[in-house]
C-alpha cells in the first residue's frame, strides 16, 4: 500500500499516509522503522488499522424515522409562524385562532417567540408551566389536551418580548391544533391566526412571518426498533455501523453492542453526522439472530439553550445501521435500515438532557430484543426523510461510564425519602436497585449543593428540571433504575418513593468521554492537591462529547472561550489529540462565510496550538490554519466599521 521510504525530520509521529487509495472495510498491516543520530535502525512489531464505510455508497439501507403515525402526521401538518410588530418593549400582544370542532378531544401544540401569558380556550384560562425567569433560552414549545363540545371556539393568548440585551421589533407564534372536526375526522389547524388591533374587540389576519423556522416540537417517547435475520455459515468478523439523529443504545441477540453512553455525542448535524463502528463478530449467531435498538431525543432533539429544541435540524429523530457480515469465504452478507424493521413504544416516555428522563417500566416487552420474538403487534418503521449532511466517521473516543461512586452516606429526611451523598461532585447518573409494587413512582432529583438545613438546593439549575422519574414493573424481580439518554452534574441525590434505602441499593455512574489520563500532579500540599483533583474532576465532567462550560444547569454548551483558556492544561492531564481533532471539524463546520463563529461550538484557535505543543499534530494544526485566518479577517473587518484600531 505504501512505502514512506526515510523521512528526515524531527517529528517521528504524526506522518500522514500517502499511499494507495483505501477502500471500505479494508484491512491495512504496517510497521515503521526509526533511525537514531548514530543512524541505527530500529522497527516495531506489525500493527493493524480497519477501514469504516468511506462512501456514502457503502451505506445499505435508508434512514428511519422514530416516530410513530400520529407524530409524523403531526410534523407533515406543520406549523405555520405569525408575527405582529412589539408594542413595547413589555407591552404584550393579543392574538387569536377561532375555529369550529366535532366533540371530542384534542391537542394544542404553540410556540411563541416572546413570552407567553393568558393562554385561554373560549375564556377559561389554560395553566401554563412555570419557567424560572433566570433560565438560559425561553420556553419551548407547549403541549396542552383539550376537551371540546361541538361547536364554535377560541383560543387566545399574549405575547410580549422576550427581556434581555436585544429585545425584537416583533413577536411571533406558530402553533398546530389537533382535534376532531365537525365531520368526525381528525383534522389539524395551523393557519386562522388574528391579532389584536388595539381597538376594543377588533382582530386583524396575522401577518405571515417571512421567514419559517421549523416547529420545535414537544418531547415525545423514545421508540424501540427491532429486526430479525437468518445466518448461515461461519463467519470471520462482522461489523455493525451506526449514524443517528438522536440518541440511541443498541442489542444484537439480546446482548448490548457497546458499552458507549449517551450516542449519538453532541455535534453540527447540519454539515456531517457521526457514525461508529461495533465490532460484533462474538454476538452474530448462526440461524435466526435480532438486532433491538432503543431510540429517543438525545442531543440532537433535547432542548438546548438558549435555542430550545431540535436546534441542530428539524424532526424527526432519526437512525440509520449498517450490519457487515464478512463469510469466511469473504462474502460479505448485509443487513440495513430497510422495510423488515418494527417498532413500538419504549418504556423511556421522556428524556431531554436537562430535564432529565421519566421511565415506564411496565411498557418493557419481554425478550423484545433476542431471537424468535414476534413483533406481532409492532407497526413497520416508517422512512424519514434524508438529513442531507454526509456521515462521517467519529474521529475521538466515546462516551462511557469512566468509574463508579458508592455512597458516603444515606440520610433518612421522611417516611420515604433520603438524600445520599456520593462525596464528590461529578457528571453521570445515579443506578437504584429495588423492589416494589406495580405502579409505584420512585423520583431521583440531583443538586451539587445543600442548604443549611440538609435539603437539595437547586438554585442554580434555572430552568433544569435534573430528575428522573420510575413507575415500576412490580413482578417481584429486582428492577434496576437508570437513564439512558441524559446525564446531570451533581454530588447529592435525593430519592423519593422507597421506604428503606440502604447504601448497597445505589451507586453512581461516572461519564465522560474516555479519553486516556496521561498527566498527574502530587505535592504535600492539601490545598494544592485538592486544586489540581478539582480541575480534574471539572475536565471529566465537562468533556462530554464536546468540552461543555457546566454540566449542571440548563447550559452545558462548549463555549469556545472556557476551552481557550483550559486547553493547555487538558492536555497535560488527558489525551486530546483525537477529542481536539473532533471539535476541530466542527468548529471549521461551523464557521460562516465571512470568518465568524458563533458563541459556543467547539474548539478555538489557541487550542489548535496547545495541541500541536502537546501532540505534534502539524495536520489539524494545518487544517486549522485558513479558518483562523479567516477569522483574523474578519475580526479586522468589523473592527474597522466601529471605529477600533
Amino acid at each position: 500500500m505504501w512505502d514512506s521510504k526515510r523521512i528526515e525530520g524531527a517529528h517521528s509521529t504524526g506522518i500522514a499516509y500517502a499511499g494507495q487509495p483505501l477502500r471500505s472495510s479494508q484491512i491495512c498491516h504496517w510497521k515503521v522503522a526509526i533511525w537514531d543520530r548514530s543512524d541505527r535502525q530500529a522497527w516495531s512489531a506489525a500493527a493493524r488499522w480497519e477501514m469504516g464505510l468511506v462512501a456514502a455508497a457503502d451505506w445499505e439501507g435508508k434512514w428511519l424515522a422514530v416516530e410513530d403515525e400520529v407524530e409524523r402526521n403531526d410534523r407533515l401538518a406543520g406549523a405555520q409562524w405569525v408575527d405582529a410588530p412589539a408594542s413595547g418593549a413589555t407591552d404584550a400582544r393579543s392574538f387569536r385562532l377561532p375555529f369550529s370542532s366535532g366533540e371530542g378531544e384534542a391537542t394544542l401544540f404553540v410556540m411563541a417567540d416572546g413570552v407567553m401569558s393568558d393562554l385561554k380556550i373560549d375564556g377559561s384560562p389554560l395553566a401554563l408551566p412555570v419557567r424560572d425567569p433566570a433560565a438560559f433560552g425561553g420556553a419551548p414549545a407547549l403541549k396542552v389536551a383539550l376537551k371540546l363540545a361541538a361547536g364554535n371556539h377560541a383560543i387566545t393568548l399574549r405575547v410580549a418580548p422576550a427581556p434581555g440585551y436585544f429585545v425584537k421589533p416583533i413577536v411571533a407564534l406558530a402553533a398546530q391544533l389537533r382535534q376532531v372536526g365537525p365531520g368526525g375526522v381528525t383534522e389539524r389547524i395551523t393557519q386562522g391566526w388574528e391579532v389584536g388591533t388595539g381597538k376594543e374587540g377588533m382582530w386583524a389576519r396575522a401577518d405571515v412571518a417571512a421567514e419559517q423556522p421549523h416547529f420545535p416540537w414537544p418531547p415525545t417517547p423514545a421508540r424501540l426498533l427491532c429486526r430479525t435475520f437468518m445466518h448461515e455459515g461461519k463467519h470471520d468478523k462482522a461489523r455493525l455501523h451506526v449514524a443517528a439523529l438522536g440518541g440511541y443504545r443498541i442489542w444484537l441477540n439480546g446482548k448490548r453492542v457497546n458499552k458507549d453512553e449517551l450516542q449519538a455525542e453532541p455535534s453540527d448535524y447540519s454539515n456531517s453526522i457521526p457514525c461508529r463502528t461495533y465490532d460484533v463478530s462474538h454476538l452474530v449467531l448462526e440461524g435466526q439472530n435480532s438486532l433491538g435498538v432503543m431510540a429517543g431525543d438525545g442531543f440532537y432533539a433535547s432542548y438546548q439553550a438558549p435555542d430550545g429544541r431540535y436546534s441542530y435540524g428539524a424532526a424527526p429523530r432519526r437512525l440509520k445501521l449498517c450490519l457487515d457480515i464478512t463469510q469466511a469465504n469473504g462474502e460479505i452478507v448485509r443487513v440495513g435500515s430497510d422495510d423488515d424493521w418494527r417498532h413500538a413504544p419504549a418504556p423511556v416516555q421522556m428524556s431531554e438532557i436537562y430535564a432529565g428522563e421519566d421511565q415506564g417500566l411496565r411498557l418493557w416487552p419481554r425478550d423484545w430484543h433476542r431471537p424468535r420474538f414476534v413483533p406481532a403487534n409492532w407497526a413497520p418503521v416508517l422512512e424519514a426523510p434524508d438529513p442531507g449532511a454526509g456521515i462521517v466517521a467519529a474521529c475521538c473516543e466515546p462516551i462511557r461510564v469512566i468509574c463508579t461512586l458508592e455512597p458516603i452516606t444515606v440520610r433518612k429526611m421522611g417516611v420515604a425519602r433520603h438524600i445520599v451523598d456520593f462525596g464528590q461532585i461529578f457528571a453521570g447518573r445515579v443506578r437504584l436497585r429495588v423492589h416494589g409494587r406495580e405502579g409505584q413512582e420512585i423520583r431521583v432529583r440531583h443538586a451539587e449543593l445543600l442548604t443549611a438545613q440538609g435539603e437539595l438546593d437547586r438554585r442554580n439549575l434555572r430552568a433544569a428540571r435534573a430528575a428522573d422519574h420510575y413507575w415500576l414493573r412490580g413482578d417481584g424481580r429486582e428492577e434496576v433504575l437508570e437513564p439512558v439518554f441524559t446525564y446531570q452534574g451533581f454530588r447529592y441525590a435525593e430519592i423519593e418513593g422507597v421506604p428503606d434505602l440502604d447504601a448497597n441499593m445505589i451507586s453512581a455512574l461516572v461519564l465522560s468521554t474516555a479519553l486516556e489520563e496521561t498527566g498527574t500532579f502530587s505535592i504535600d500540599q492539601p490545598e494544592l492537591q485538592k486544586l489540581w483533583l478539582n480541575t480534574l474532576w471539572s475536565q471529566r465532567s465537562n468533556f462530554m462529547g464536546i468540552p461543555t462550560d457546566c454540566p449542571q444547569r440548563d447550559e452545558r454548551l462548549g463555549w469556545t472561550g472556557d476551552a481557550q483558556l483550559f486547553w493547555d492544561t487538558a492536555s497535560f492531564m488527558m489525551d486530546t489529540g483525537a477529542f481536539t481533532r473532533s471539535f476541530t471539524r466542527i468548529l471549521r463546520n461551523a464557521q460562516n462565510s465571512r470568518g465568524a463563529y458563533p458563541l459556543w461550538p467547539p474548539g478555538s484557535g489557541r487550542s489548535n496550538w496547545g495541541m500541536a505543543r502537546r501532540h505534534r499534530d502539524g495536520r489539524t494544526q494545518g487544517s486549522c490554519c485558513p479558518m483562523s485566518l479567516s477569522f483574523i479577517a474578519a475580526t479586522g473587518r468589523s473592527s474597522t466599521r466601529i471605529g477600533q484600531p
